[in-house]
């Protein structure tokens, strides 16, 4: 995400606008197929790439020894692409004008919908303080996002985050299943 961030940093600068065309999902992503993918890496800030990376470092591993690496890495990849789409989408139905997407938020949160269905009792220190189990920490987030998308002058792809969050839970969901029937049970679960 890093090397993304700094490939736009150049790119951000050069004429024609080729910074959007490489890099930010927007409702026209059907003849710019490859920003299904390099959205997904694209940040918008420092602070953005920082605050991704960071829930990325801390949750990411947990998802992955549970599913294979390569499991891990194709859903991160398919939720990237499934968020950027939802995002632009239905903010362009939303809210005319839209500005199109980037960012891991929506892969994130796909991997925090699949921990909070794996492991619901799991405690996550909010404000690196407070301890509460992971399944509030979802519901809250989920409901301040569903806010967040009515907020016409919003930048934040509340949307996005939410087509993470719900096919995070949903694979969550098909992936509980499956271990319940091979009798696996997690830790905090």
């Amino acid at each position: 995400m890093g090397g993304t961030y700094i490939l736009q940093l150049i790119f951000a600068n050069t004429a024609g606008g080729l910074h959007r065309t490489l890099f930010v999902i927007d409702d026209d992503f059907y003849l710019r197929p490859w920003t299904l993918l390099t959205s997904t890496f694209a940040h918008g800030s420092p602070a953005h790439l920082f605050l991704n990376g960071l829930v990325l470092f801390f949750f990411g591993p947990n998802l992955e020894r549970v599913w294979t690496r390569r499991a891990y890495v194709a859903w991160f990849l398919a939720a990237g692409a499934v968020a950027g789409v939802a995002q632009v989408l239905i903010s362009e139905a939303l809210h005319p004008g839209s500005p199109g997407a980037l960012g891991a938020s929506g892969a994130i949160m796909m991997v925090m919908g699949a921990l909070t269905v794996l492991t619901p009792k799991a405690q996550i220190l909010l404000w690196f303080v407070l301890p509460i189990p992971f399944w509030v920490f979802t519901i809250g987030y989920a409901f301040l996002e569903l806010v967040g998308v009515f907020n016409p002058y919003s930048n934040v792809g509340h949307v996005a985050h939410l087509g993470g969050l719900a096919l995070g839970l949903y694979l969550g969901w098909r992936t509980r299943e499956r271990m319940r029937h091979q009798g696996v049970r997690l830790v905090y679960s």
